[in-house]
């Protein structure tokens, strides 16, 4: 793991070429039988996803589509990589002209649900579910439906990805910088936690907008393979358990 120095320093570069880039000649075999997702594993994914639209109490949103999705259904998956779901709402039809703004909405269900299944894995990978909305656009290099055991999109091989380097080494130094100030500066939980809320946030909507090339996307992966985001977890897991002991 680099030191905060060593990362600001040299470490980036790197990490980055060793691991954000680093592309396959065949779809994870753990998770694929040539191009079919494994039936397991689907049916695994599916049995996590409606967990999730279960979660909903009161109104239950109209699910479109479940799908797989991120490096996983790629080539260009790493050691760090996380199993991307995305349970993809018609929002519109769900709530119509209701006052409720959806996307906020079903940003707070997700954020619960998460912070409730945080240990979550599947293989050794720490899952992650998202919620899509259909009026929304996604750049997703590839996109395999569970509900239709299908390729929505499938991704193609890329060797040689074209990206703005110089732009995601400076966003992934700022972000560092960032933090580093707020935990050397006694940052509170909250503070430290809305950090965390706000670049995932900033990466979903880029990889939304822009795809798996985007700026924040690269930069976010830069700084979790240096280790930066284990650090805040373990600093703020600290906090919390300092807070509750009586000494």
């Amino acid at each position: 793991m680099l030191t905060f120095q060593q990362f600001l320093t040299e470490g980036i570069t790197k990490e980055f070429k060793d691991i954000a880039f680093e592309y396959h000649d065949e779809l994870h075999p753990t998770f694929w039988d040539g191009d079919k997702l494994r039936p397991e594993i689907r049916k695994q994914c599916l049995k996590i996803a409606q967990n999730f639209i279960a979660s909903f109490k009161e109104s239950k949103p109209k699910v479109v589509d479940i799908t797989f999705t991120g490096s996983f259904a790629a080539y260009n998956y790493n050691p760090k990589s996380d199993v991307d779901i995305h349970v993809v709402i018609d929002a519109d039809a769900a709530y119509g002209n209701s006052k409720i703004n959806p996307e906020e909405f079903f940003r707070a269900q997700l954020k619960g649900w998460n912070s409730d299944h945080k240990d979550l894995t599947m293989k050794g990978f720490p899952v992650e579910v998202s919620v899509q909305m259909t009026n929304i656009p996604t750049s997703a290099e590839a996109i395999y439906s569970l509900l239709k055991d299908k390729w929505i999109k499938k991704a193609t091989l890329k060797k040689d990805p074209e990206f703005d380097h110089e732009a995601v080494v400076e966003r992934a130094k700022e972000l560092t910088k960032e933090l580093k100030d707020m935990m050397a500066s006694g940052a509170s939980v909250e503070k430290l936690e809305a950090f965390k809320d706000r670049i995932r946030d900033a990466r979903k909507k880029a990889l939304q907008k822009k795809g798996e090339f985007a700026v924040e996307n690269l930069a976010f992966k830069a700084i979790r393979k240096a280790g930066l985001l284990d650090k805040l977890k373990q600093h703020i897991k600290a906090m919390n358990t300092k807070t509750l002991s009586l000494h």
